[in-house]
């Protein structure tokens, strides 16, 4: 965490590369199978206010915060962020990807 605390310590001037960082961090404890620090980065992430956010903001934070509640089976937080997500996409009229949420905790349960 050691370049988390120097992030933190001097700050981000952009909160669009914060958000980035914080991805870019929340997916690699996702790769280690760390999902509570996951989760930590992923909703540290959607906390930030971005002055114009994009359409997949914040559909693909609440998705992946769900996913990692998939993989620690804790299925109805799963579930809230993950019906967050398509709410997110519904909301941004994004509908390209409000399908995946549910299809992909559906492919977890039939597991």
């Amino acid at each position: 965490m050691k370049g988390y605390d120097l992030l933190t310590q001097y700050g981000w001037s952009d909160p669009y590369q914060k958000v980035s960082d914080l991805e870019v961090m929340s997916n690699a404890y996702y790769g280690f199978s760390d999902f509570e620090s996951s989760i930590r980065f992923f909703k540290e992430a959607e906390a930030v206010k971005l002055p114009a956010p994009s359409d997949q903001y914040p559909r693909n934070l609440l998705n992946n915060i769900g996913l990692c509640y998939l993989k620690m089976e804790q299925y109805d937080s799963a579930v809230h962020y993950l019906t967050q997500a398509v709410e997110a996409a519904k909301m941004s009229k994004d509908l390209s990807g409000s399908h995946l949420p549910p299809a992909t905790l559906g492919m977890h349960v039939i597991k």
